[in-house]
């Protein structure tokens, strides 16, 4: 983790115009191929939730503007950023689960499994942990697909983490499943937003290559 020098950063001047907006935020939806990821695990048995988890997060950290965060007057900049991901209860109600990031996808799946079997055995429900910033949060919405998704938020002005939201896969000609992002328009902008599009797609492009 670093500290960003805000004065002789990049991006100062459209962090101190966003900063003051009663909401910053900003989201778009588009939707990505994930017919090869499919396939893919469904030859090997595995879970598609972790699989498309992975290689999401995996291009998230590839693109800094998704590892700044706000604290206070400052901003710093993580060295990696884990999971922080809803989960299905039995009940149809849901928790909150916090997955390592770490590769390769078997050690990630292997330690996702643990956590969410400590988390049914405890049946703990939601377990916010608001003292970290150290991530992503996700949004699972396996049962429709969306074309604009709206995460509830607070203490907007300072609220930095990005937040994700898959939905539900259609299939056409090919698979195709919406991802939402909603991003602090003070720490990037629609063209960081494109490049996360652009490395998630090449990923699931090739799955093999990394799970």
């Amino acid at each position: 983790m670093q500290k960003i020098d805000i004065e002789n950063w990049h991006r100062k001047d459209y962090f101190e115009f966003f900063r003051h907006y009663d909401d910053p935020s900003f989201s778009l939806t588009a939707d990505v191929d994930v017919t090869k990821l499919y396939q893919l695990i469904k030859e090997q048995n595995a879970s598609f939730f972790l699989a498309s988890l992975y290689l999401c997060q995996k291009a998230v950290n590839q693109i800094e503007a998704f590892k700044y965060r706000i604290r206070g007057k400052k901003i710093i900049l993580h060295d990696r950023i884990d999971v922080g991901s809803t989960v299905l209860n039995e009940d149809n109600s849901f928790s909150f689960c916090y997955f390592k990031y770490v590769e390769p996808f078997r050690d990630f799946a292997g330690a996702a499994n643990l956590q969410m079997q400590l988390l049914k055995e405890k049946q703990q429900k939601l377990n916010p942990q608001d003292d970290r910033d150290d991530l992503i949060h996700y949004t699972i919405i396996p049962w429709f697909s969306f074309r604009s998704f709206k995460h509830p938020r607070k203490n907007f002005q300072a609220n930095s983490i990005p937040k994700i939201a898959f939905g539900k896969f259609t299939r056409e000609t090919k698979m195709q499943m919406p991802i939402s992002i909603d991003a602090h328009h003070g720490l990037m902008d629609g063209w960081h937003v494109g490049q996360f599009y652009q490395k998630f797609q090449q990923l699931l492009d090739s799955p093999a290559k990394h799970l």
